[in-house]
């Protein structure tokens, strides 16, 4: 054998040892990079999931307090319902029973009424409130006026109207000028209720005899239907009244 040939034999074998080395190392580093890519995409799954909970646990206290602050508007309204309902029943049981209070303690009566029969109204609702009184005016605050006078217009009025159409409606007003008090309330009425107030109640009939009793020929009371709407209205001369409450004595 020559030394050329022994030299190429030895080559031979250095060479394939050296691929197969290489191969192995080939192997074992795409081995890795495949562990590598699996712990890679491992990690970023992790880090989705955690993501993911810590934006769950940035969402519930969020819902809860958002919660909270309904329940506690429900609950400011409810207390805010029952200080009026309670300021209504002291009126109602004491300041009523002295036979006749100023204008000044019937208007505030029925602004709470108001306010209370408001919560059963939409935000749209076309209810228009106007009360022009001067609280300087001697006659708002003379005893003259009967007791619950204004409730009767305001009670049928949510009663029979029609509280929850598109073109409902409940127009309040109520005036003092120069001695003479007027109030009205205007309300679009439901069919049926037209029907039910032709035939009559106990409420008119009542107010009609209060007012006689306490205004005879000093006050006018009406009552008119058109259209679908409803207005009651009324005026009293306070200052005939007051004289005459004076004769009397």
């Amino acid at each position: 054998m020559t030394v050329a040939l022994i030299i190429a034999i030895v080559c031979a074998i250095a060479f394939a040892v050296l691929w197969q080395r290489e191969a192995a190392r080939s192997k074992d580093a795409r081995r890795e990079l495949h562990a590598l890519h699996d712990t890679t995409r491992a990690s970023n799954e992790r880090l989705r999931h955690l993501e993911l909970e810590a934006t769950t646990h940035r969402l519930n206290p969020h819902l809860f307090k958002n919660t909270l602050n309904t329940v506690q508007s429900f609950a400011y309204r409810t207390n805010w319902a029952l200080e009026r309902l309670g300021r209504l029943f002291d009126f109602m049981l004491y300041d009523s029973q002295t036979g006749a209070v100023s204008l000044e303690e019937e208007v505030a009566f029925l602004k709470d009424l108001i306010e209370l029969n408001k919560l059963r109204l939409g935000p749209l609702y076309d209810l228009r409130i106007r009360i022009d009184v001067d609280a300087s005016d001697r006659w708002y605050r003379e005893r003259l006026i009967a007791p619950l006078i204004t409730a009767p217009f305001l009670e049928n009025a949510f009663k029979h109207g029609d509280l929850d159409g598109d073109h409902g409606f409940i127009h309040i007003e109520l005036h003092l000028m120069d001695g003479h008090f007027h109030y009205e309330v205007r309300n679009r009425s439901l069919e049926q209720a037209d029907a039910a107030r032709r035939k009559g109640g106990l409420g008119k009939p009542m107010l009609r005899q209060r007012l006689e009793a306490m205004y005879p020929g000093r006050h006018q009371l009406h009552y008119d239907d058109d259209g679908g709407s409803h207005r009651a209205r009324l005026a009293i001369d306070l200052e005939a009244a007051h004289a005459a409450l004076h004769t009397a004595r």
